[in-house]
């Protein structure tokens, strides 16, 4: 399993507290355009035993999947059919994007596209704080929590990569 994230590659160049990350966090919130990067990481568990936040599992059919599977591909830039990673000064695996990072396109929202993508409803307006995505998935598309003591979540397929 694979976690995602979309988030304004120049913020991730400094680190600590300074007014420069400040002027760099305003700038991502509220310039359009921003350049963005998605960060991608292993998870070992089930979600629900991985994380303490809310899980909703989501059952997919085959084609909602490899649409999804597409939609997910085409949020990377890509050189000679591979996803190209960001020069981050951070040893997680960033990777660049071709989408832009703003407080009205988060990564929920980015999330929210992918589950769309593969026949899940969503509401893009509403879905950028997690709280109401969650919101959103249970009323739209009918959806509950996992329940970590009675789930049977297991991941069953791959996400399809293209070959270079």
């Amino acid at each position: 399993m694979a976690g995602f994230w979309l988030g304004r590659c120049r913020l991730l160049h400094r680190k600590g507290v300074s007014a420069a990350r400040a002027v760099d966090g305003l700038r991502a919130l509220f310039k359009p355009g921003n350049p963005s990067v998605i960060r991608v990481f292993g998870v070992s568990r089930r979600p629900d035993q991985a994380f303490e936040a809310e899980v909703i599992p989501v059952v997919l059919s085959r084609a909602g999947f490899e649409a999804m599977a597409r939609r997910m591909e085409a949020s990377f830039v890509h050189k000679d059919g591979q996803p190209v990673r960001a020069v981050l000064p951070n040893p997680d695996a960033f990777f660049k994007s071709p989408e832009h990072f703003s407080i009205l396109r988060m990564c929920n929202h980015w999330t929210g596209d992918q589950l769309n993508a593969a026949g899940v409803p969503t509401t893009p307006m509403i879905d950028g704080l997690a709280l109401a995505f969650a919101f959103d998935l249970r009323l739209r598309a009918g959806l509950k929590a996992a329940k970590p003591e009675v789930s049977k979540v297991e991941v069953t397929e791959k996400i399809p990569h293209k070959a270079g």
